[in-house]
Parts: C-alpha cells; structure tokens; sequence
C-alpha cells in the first residue's frame, strides 16, 4: 500500500468523527453566541432597571413600577437590537 492509498483508507476512517467534531464545534458556537446576546439583554434590562428607578425616585412615582418599567424597556431595547442586528 503507497502513501496515497494509506490517505484514502485514513480519510475513509476519520470523515465521520470529523463530521461530529465539526457539528459539536458549530453547536457550541451557536449556544455562546446566543448566551452573548442573552447577557446583552440582560444588562440592558438591568440598566434600565437603575434607570426607570432614578425616574422614579425624582418623579414621585412608586419604585417598583419604576424598576419594572424600567426593565421592560430595556430588555425591549436589548431585544429589538439583537433583532435588528441580525437582519
């Protein structure tokens, strides 16, 4: 057996666990890509958090409806950016 035969058998053998490495590779990509989107979102919502709290405070408003104002708009903003940006 030549070197080039002895490449084709060790291809013949390999391809199917390279095929699975390189499908895991990819999976575990896709799932950090979106926990980096999801952490995005989350931090925008916690700032908004802080910041629907500071609208409160000074507007007179009850603090909990501030905070969760405030997280809703920025998980919304976190959301539309994370769509707008995959388009």
């Amino acid at each position: 057996m030549d070197e080039r035969q002895a490449d084709a058998v060790a291809q013949v053998l390999l391809a199917p666990g390279q095929k699975a490495q390189d499908e895991a590779r990819a999976a575990r990509e896709r799932a950090a890509a979106l926990r980096v989107r999801q952490r995005r979102v989350a931090w925008l919502g916690l700032a908004g958090a802080g910041a629907g709290a500071a609208v409160a405070w000074h507007g007179e408003v009850s603090l909990g409806l501030g905070v969760i104002c405030g997280v809703a708009v920025g998980a919304l903003t976190g959301v539309l950016n994370r769509r707008l940006a995959s388009n």
